[in-house]
Formats: structure tokens, C-alpha cells, sequence
């Protein structure tokens, strides 16, 4: 007995006694709840009876780090390669194709992994979306879901194809194990950077405002970036947003693909866990010539 003061939280305000005999629990009953004890520890008790649990203190997410300094890496390129007012000829079409990746990186791919590794490292809770096109909630993997999904998926494919690891639980968090490559790839961009700065150079040139009063020179940044520089750096972007777009969308195919197994599993499994009554009826009533046939197999 852990002492935790859990029923509190009930709020229960009644006089007992106009139970009578209801409250009474069965000698059968009694006995039941002494063998069969809940397992719990005297911390797990005390957090129930705190009716506070709050899961960073449990679990965290191991990617926010690289994830935040990518972050950081994009925004610091993308204000630096705004401050350029023109580029060299045979590089300027170029870098008008790395800005929307660089800015969708920092705008929408970046929050949207980490609040999918927040899901699948347990932090939050993976809330479904209503998608109109098909009238359905479309469901999105977190760890508890992730986790009890696999486990149950390990047993159907182990019977079906033999398999023997842990890849039906672990299909679902891929994106957890991505940091070096994350670290490897901010890294790139955060050289990329320095690239750019150092390929700056101020020039003054005449006014294209021609109106009274306007200098007659004016002072503007431009950038001497080659094309093979520009070429690196579209990689190094494209890249990374490939990275990690496709391993949360990728995550969310294999989780909602193991729904599907499971669903269909449930449903092919029933086939055969049959009562006396439902063998009457798919027998004589319902069951196709092929169902029937399949039930008289032996394989």
C-alpha cells in the first residue's frame, strides 16, 4: 500500500450508511482484489493522487535541439541573402529557386517535425484532423498510440512473415533517429552562410532616380555567388527539406498503413472464430461457397 490519497479527488460528499449492505463488497470480490493487486509504485500513486501529471517530465524530445539550430541556420540565411539587392548574371536566376525552400524550411517543414517528434517522443498528444474530402478524422501517430499499435503488429507479421524484430514498432519513429543527419546538414547550411557573406561587396553606382534633388550615386549590395556555389547551396536546402518533410510523412504512411493491417486482421480473424449458431448460419444461410470452402481447409 502506497498511503496516496488518491479517492479525495473524488470530491465524495455522502453519509455511507444509507448504502446499507450495498456498499459491501463480496467475500469473492474481496478476495479478487488482494490477489490481483494493481501494479503500481508509491511515485505512480502519489501522481494520481496530484492529479498533475505533466509529460515533460517524462519524456522529452531528442531532436529539438538539431532541429532548433537548423532552425536557426535557415533564418540566419535567409536575412542574410535578403540584405543582397542584385546578384551576378550567371548566378542570379539561381538563387531565386533556393528562397522558397529556405523559407518554407523556416516557415511550415521545421514546426511541423518538431511538433511531430513532440508526438512520437511522447511529449504531446497527437490530436486528429477532419479531412472534408473524405468525411473522415485523419489520424496522426503519437507514442502511446505508436507503441501499443506495434506491438500488436509484431504478432500478425510475425505469424504471417515470419518476422522477427522490433521495425513493426519502430516504423512509426523513424523521425527520432535523424539527428546526425540534421546536424550534418545545418551544419552545411550554416557554412553556407559564410559563403554568402563573404561573397558580398558594397558598389557604388549611378541613381536610377532621375528626380531633382536625388544623389546622383547611390551605394547597393551585390553578391558574386558562382553557379557552382548556387548549385551547392539549392542541395544543401533541398535537402534538408526533403529530410524532413519526407520522414514525418513517411512515419505518418507507416502508422496509418499498420491501422489498416490491424483493421483488416480483425476482420479476416473473425472469419474463423465462429460459435455453433454462426457456423449454422454461414453454413446453411449466409456464408459464400468460397467462405465455406475455406473454413473446411486445413491450411
Amino acid at each position: 500500500m502506497s498511503g496516496a490519497n488518491v479517492f479525495v479527488r473524488l470530491n465524495y460528499d455522502f453519509d455511507s450508511t444509507k448504502f446499507g449492505e450495498a456498499a459491501n463488497l463480496s467475500n469473492a470480490t474481496l478476495t479478487f482484489l488482494e490477489n490481483n493487486p494493481v501494479q503500481l509504485k508509491t511515485w505512480q500513486s502519489n501522481e494520481i493522487a496530484n492529479g498533475n501529471f505533466i509529460r515533460t517530465d517524462y519524456y522529452k524530445n531528442p531532436t529539438i535541439n538539431v532541429t532548433n539550430q537548423l532552425w536557426s541556420n535557415i533564418n540566419l540565411f535567409n536575412q542574410v541573402i535578403n540584405t543582397i539587392d542584385d546578384f551576378d548574371a550567371n548566378a542570379n536566376p539561381k538563387c531565386f529557386v533556393i528562397a522558397p525552400i529556405t523559407n518554407e524550411l523556416a516557415a511550415n517543414q521545421i514546426y511541423y517535425f518538431q511538433r511531430h517528434t513532440n508526438n512520437i517522443s511522447g511529449v504531446s498528444v497527437s490530436v486528429p484532423t477532419f479531412n472534408e474530402t473524405t468525411g473522415t478524422n485523419l489520424d496522426y501517430p503519437d507514442y502511446d498510440k505508436a507503441t501499443g499499435l506495434g506491438q500488436e503488429l509484431l504478432l500478425v507479421l510475425n505469424e504471417t512473415d515470419e518476422l522477427a524484430n522490433a521495425i513493426p514498432l519502430l516504423g512509426n519513429f523513424t523521425s527520432l533517429f535523424l539527428n546526425d543527419d540534421i546536424d550534418e546538414i545545418s551544419i552545411s547550411l550554416g557554412s553556407d552562410v559564410q559563403t554568402v557573406n563573404n561573397s558580398i561587396r558594397v558598389d557604388v553606382i549611378a541613381n536610377p532616380n532621375t528626380d531633382p534633388g536625388a544623389p546622383a550615386t547611390i551605394s547597393v549590395i551585390l553578391s558574386n555567388l558562382t553557379s557552382e556555389q548556387i548549385n551547392t547551396i539549392h542541395t544543401h536546402a533541398n535537402t534538408a527539406n526533403n529530410l524532413i518533410m519526407k520522414s514525418r510523412e513517411n512515419d505518418w504512411y507507416f502508422y496509418r498503413a499498420s491501422v489498416q493491417i490491424l483493421d483488416d486482421y480483425r476482420k479476416i480473424e473473425r472469419l474463423t472464430r465462429l460459435g455453433k449458431t454462426q457456423t449454422y448460419l454461414i453454413e446453411n444461410l449466409i456464408g459464400t461457397e468460397n467462405y465455406i470452402e475455406k473454413l473446411s481447409a486445413n491450411n
